[in-house]
């Protein structure tokens, strides 16, 4: 079907008298692609288009999604112009997603080419009409399941279908090879803390066109939950793909957002997990993965790091070591050894410092360091540290009992961070000494610097409170991390470690 009509100003206007009662979406186009009428219906689906150019407006406002909407449709500027340009009638269905609003609408499109007697392109009509209500409701529930509201983006059920079907069609075919990407953005929760919930959603919704930008066609970005991000990276080569891609995120990262006149830079922990490591479910490579990121948060700012079997073994190793970190506080495994404390002066003993061991069943005296970042990550160090605290508060009554001519003035324990910042931190103090009948002036709490570097104000407020109530405080390891000797004015700290 072909239109011989020019666009002179006395055919649109005969059009729009005709065009303005129809209930559909009506756009005519010249050749350069611009907007010369639109019907009102035109604003209530695709916005004002009144003389834009068309091609440009719809690339800036909507993704492209095929009929079955389980496909983004990577269309460009010259495909779309072409197609216009084609002679004759054409009819498509297409779901149009709005990225701005996340609002999603079903279309049936018609264009027509205009064309002069002499075949010379004119311009082109659109038709569009809203054929949401007639799809299925079933299928638009099942796919809006699988898309996340926020960003746009498909969402861990979809990566998860993806993800098994793929590993169906590479079964037995080791040659064929796919990799997921996990990115977690580090410090996520000081942006939505300082900046708020809504400059945190405008900038998760960025990220998520940076790291499209950053793919190739075929690779697919989804939010998994909150800050977590997934790349599917189909048909590679080998993991140097994979690392390629993952130093091209790097370095579109470098560059601030910027988002309502605040400037945000952020860093990202990436794991990275190939699928040829037999996996049979796909939610076995997504936590491979995951555990590849959580080893790169570990070792700082923006790293990555690829998964390897000995990660999974430390994992399961951990995993045992918590189990029984748990059971250890009901058979009360734990015991405190105690360092002596001697003045230089005369080398006497004036105190003891409470040091924590496990007593474990099996692999025998294990030493903190092998257990209280497991304790401070599960939550069990409140237990564990109210526990030592009490029982070396109750040890050196004793002991002052005992000896009641010596010179024992001075019992320390070690806190952790995690128990040092908790809000009845000090009301647990206060009555461990009220139970032990322990002078607070004999208590000595040791804290780290990064404790006090990174806490700053609630941290002074608390180290204020225990001074009141006559409590010593020494900083342990100093000089190990980023504080330093200028710092400590701002602190009422005792002793150095």
């Amino acid at each position: 079907m072909e239109c011989n009509l020019a666009l002179s100003s006395d055919s649109i206007k005969g059009l729009q008298s005709v065009f303005k009662t129809l209930g559909d979406a009506i756009i005519i186009l010249d050749e350069f692609q611009k907007v010369v009428f639109c019907n009102s219906t035109v604003s209530f689906i695709l916005g004002n288009c009144n003389n834009c150019y068309f091609i440009r407006r719809i690339f800036q406002e909507f993704k492209f999604y095929n009929s079955d909407r389980n496909r983004e449709l990577k269309l460009t500027h010259s495909l779309i112009k072409n197609f216009l340009k084609e002679k004759g009638h054409r009819e498509l269905k297409l779901y149009l997603h709005h990225k701005k609003s996340n609002d999603g609408i079903w279309l049936n499109i018609i264009v027509t080419s205009l064309q002069e007697r002499r075949n010379i392109f004119k311009g082109s009509t659109i038709i569009c009409r809203d054929i949401s209500q007639s799809e299925q409701p079933e299928t638009a529930r099942s796919n809006n399941l699988l898309i996340d509201r926020l960003t746009g983006c498909h969402n861990r059920k979809f990566l998860l279908q993806k993800i098994e079907g793929h590993l169906k069609k590479i079964q037995g075919k080791r040659e064929i090879l796919f990799a997921v990407i996990l990115l977690d953005l580090d410090r996520f929760k000081n942006i939505n803390d300082s900046l708020g919930h809504e400059i945190g959603d405008k900038l998760l919704i960025s990220l998520s066109r940076r790291l499209e930008a950053c793919l190739r066609h075929g690779d697919l970005v989804v939010r998994l939950d909150g800050d977590e991000f997934a790349i599917f990276l189909d048909n590679i080569k080998n993991i140097n793909c994979a690392t390629h891609i993952t130093d091209r995120i790097y370095k579109e990262l470098i560059l601030p957002f910027n988002l309502n006149e605040h400037e945000i830079f952020v860093d990202v922990s990436i794991g990275i997990a190939m699928s040829n490591s037999d996996y049979q479910q796909s939610h076995e490579i997504l936590r491979d993965a995951d555990l590849a990121m959580r080893h790169a948060k570990k070792l700082g700012k923006s790293c990555y790091q690829v998964f390897n079997t000995e990660m999974q073994a430390r994992a399961m190793e951990a995993l045992k070591l918590e189990n029984d970190l748990r059971r250890a506080i009901e058979r009360e495994e734990f015991t405190l050894h105690y360092q002596p404390i001697f003045l230089l002066e005369n080398r006497t003993i004036i105190g003891f410092e409470a040091l924590l061991r496990w007593q474990h069943p099996e692999r025998g005296l294990i030493y903190p360091s092998d257990f209280i970042s497991i304790a401070e990550e599960t939550g069990l160090i409140n237990f564990i540290g109210t526990w030592v605290l009490k029982e070396a508060c109750h040890q050196m009554k004793i002991w002052q009992s005992q000896f009641s001519n010596s010179s024992l003035t001075i019992i320390s324990v070690n806190v952790s961070g995690k128990q040092f910042l908790k809000a009845d931190f000090i009301e647990h103090v206060k009555n461990i000494l009220e139970k032990t009948n322990l002078d607070a002036h004999c208590l000595k709490l040791e804290i780290t610097e990064t404790i006090l570097v990174e806490n700053n104000r609630s941290v002074l407020s608390t180290i204020e409170q225990l001074k009141e109530l006559g409590i010593q405080l020494s900083m342990d390891d100093f000089g190990t991390g980023y504080s330093s000797l200028s710092y400590l004015h701002n602190f009422p700290i005792n002793t150095l470690k």
